[in-house]
């Protein structure tokens, strides 16, 4: 019901009157996890734990949330659904541009690049990591899908897109749909299941 990532010893705990126990980073809960008062005491006594993952279908009320979020006052709390697409992005002046993409990963198999802009997951438009994520974290492990992404290895025809998106009087159509279809690829992933370790 829950999976835990070992972190790098911190060498002082956060609370000195509770002792570090033990070298936590995170924890990720799903719907299989019971929750007994004694699984949030272990949870409650991580002294350094960062980031607590729910995944879609967990059974963890807002109250006991409310409670560790109390008493760990520095832990983050991030929903994610049960899929994993495998890349780290950021947002860029032509939408979700990729970062890291993980090895072993649904995107790494599937073709995904480091800096590739992902424009549409699914047959729905993506335009920040925001509905990257969001999409995703709807679909389930093993579902197929297909991702659109420009490919910008060359700088002019990027810098030339963002010309024609910022200034109207430059724009040309024809040579901007020219230049989206010469960047535009797509690729097929089957998503693999979210894992604490990717």
């Amino acid at each position: 019901g829950g999976q835990v990532k070992f972190g790098y010893p911190l060498l002082v705990a956060r609370n000195v009157d509770r002792p570090a126990a033990g070298f936590v980073s995170a924890v990720a809960i799903d719907g299989k996890w019971t929750g007994s008062k004694e699984d949030y005491a272990h949870i409650n006594r991580l002294d350094s734990l960062g980031v607590l993952y729910l995944i879609k279908g967990h059974k963890i009320g807002e109250q006991r949330l409310a409670k560790l979020q109390q008493d760990l006052p520095d832990l983050k709390v991030q929903e994610r659904g049960r899929s994993f697409l495998g890349v780290g992005t950021r947002l860029d002046t032509l939408g979700c541009r990729i970062g890291d993409v993980i090895p072993g990963s649904a995107a790494r198999e599937g073709g995904i690049l480091r800096d590739d802009i992902v424009v549409e997951i699914g047959g729905q438009a993506v335009s920040s990591p925001d509905d990257l994520i969001e999409i995703i974290s709807n679909q389930e492990p093993g579902q197929k899908l297909k991702i659109v992404v420009l490919r910008t290895g060359d700088p002019f025809i990027t810098t030339t897109l963002i010309e024609f998106r910022d200034d109207p009087d430059a724009f040309k159509p024809l040579l901007a749909i020219g230049l989206l279809n010469e960047l535009r690829r797509e690729i097929f992933v089957t998503l693999k299941p979210w894992n604490i370790n990717n």
